[in-house]
């Protein structure tokens, strides 16, 4: 079974980009239980460039705020100020 939810991602509003993320996920079902969940994404070539530039340039910023007793909130909040330091970043090279 295949369950396609389209929403607003805080990391590609990060990006400035005017475009909905449609994230899939594909449920296994044998005998009336879910034997196994696969997510997949349409996400822009852009947010995959910012998500690299990140790792290799703000490391030390998304391993605090992704690891040990941080949330999730706090986590996509330290990834989207690093997308935004890489739009930035990346329109001043144009």
């Amino acid at each position: 079974m295949l369950s396609p939810i389209t929403v607003k991602d805080d990391l590609i509003t990060a990006l400035e980009i005017d475009f909905h993320v449609t994230d899939t996920f594909h449920l296994t079902i044998i005998d009336e239980k879910i034997r196994s969940i696969m997510t997949s994404s349409n996400d822009s070539d852009l947010f995959y460039e910012a998500k690299d530039w990140v790792k290799q340039n703000r490391a030390k910023m998304i391993e605090k705020a992704c690891e040990g007793t941080s949330t999730a909130c706090e986590c996509v909040k330290a990834t989207a100020e690093g997308y935004i330091k890489f739009k930035t970043n990346f329109k001043t090279k144009l």
